[in-house]
């Protein structure tokens, strides 16, 4: 399964048509969409005003379809996104997780930035005895930065999330 196919099974027909929308507003590389997007660019990329997002298009500067999707995703609640260097980052996941799973996580404090996928791989075993999957997608494309999504494991019906941020570890 694609990461449009995820992302459509998560946010359903009607809000999987508003993301097509806005992405389809970032394609045309209008100065005139900023106001739209502003709120999932902020998230994904150093964007802040309307001129910041000029000067990038100017710049030739371009945002990925998965990488945009991910950040729509997160403004919508279905995924976390925290930056490689939060200084709470175990805290912030362990409360998503909370929220997400209703499991309750020991030893958040081992989120370390140099080797985030120790602290994924211990979620990942934490979340399976509750039939739920952690799904990791890094990006480095403008900052250090992670998606987690916590979903039930028989919702992916034994089917892989292809992306090219997507984190695998066995």
């Amino acid at each position: 399964m694609t990461l449009t196919d995820f992302s459509r099974l998560l946010l359903g027909d009607s809000e999987y048509q508003n993301a097509q929308y806005l992405l389809t507003l970032l394609r045309s590389r209008e100065i005139s969409a900023y106001d739209e997007l502003s709120h999932i660019l902020k998230i994904i990329a150093p964007v802040f005003s309307a001129e910041e997002y000029a000067d990038f298009l100017a710049e030739g500067s371009h945002i990925s379809d998965e990488l945009f999707l991910l950040g729509y995703l997160a403004v919508h609640g279905q995924c976390l996104e925290i930056g490689a260097y939060d200084e709470d980052a175990g805290e912030t996941v362990a409360a998503f997780a909370a929220r997400r799973s209703g499991v309750t996580l020991e030893n958040t404090d081992t989120y370390d930035e140099d080797e985030p996928e120790i602290f994924f791989e211990t979620l990942q075993k934490a979340v399976e005895p509750l039939s739920y999957s952690l799904l990791v997608f890094a990006s480095a494309d403008f900052f250090e930065q992670f998606f987690l999504f916590l979903v039930p494991t028989d919702m992916l019906q034994g089917e892989t999330v292809a992306s090219e941020y997507r984190m695998i570890w066995d």
